[in-house]
């Protein structure tokens, strides 16, 4: 079942970008679907499979947002950090008390997701835009 879905609003415009947000999006309803069939080892793996693909993904904004000198840099960064260690907290929540993810922990992925491509991620692709980065 795809929990999350990457439609027009989530596009921001941007290749690179919403080609890795798709792939976020594919991982999180992969985790979605183990979790559904309490499959532990599964969702143990693609726990840790999110994490690097967050570190991947953020670094490679940040990189652009560095080579660009764009001026959202640090809130962005800080955005990222701030969500990367919640979500490594919950992922060791997790396989510590070995429980599955619930609709709760989605829930919040969702949000934090779809608020940060809102506030952070349209403005940020939009200033590459205008340089001319495709």
């Amino acid at each position: 079942m795809n929990y999350l879905k990457f439609t027009k609003k989530e596009k921001v415009n941007f290749k690179l970008i919403d080609n890795q947000h798709k792939d976020f999006i594919n991982l999180v309803n992969k985790l979605f679907d183990a979790s559904n069939q309490n499959n532990y080892n599964e969702v143990n793996s693609l726990m840790k499979e999110l994490v690097s693909f967050l570190k991947l993904h953020f670094s490679t904004e940040e990189k652009l947002m560095i080579e660009t000198k764009y001026e959202g840099y640090y809130s962005h960064k800080l955005e990222h950090d701030r969500y990367l260690r919640t979500f490594i907290k919950l992922q060791n929540d997790f396989l510590n008390k070995n429980i599955l993810p619930t609709i709760d922990f989605f829930e919040s992925i969702k949000n934090w997701f779809t608020n940060h491509l809102e506030m952070n991620d349209k403005k940020m692709s939009d200033y590459f835009v205008k340089l001319g980065i495709k």
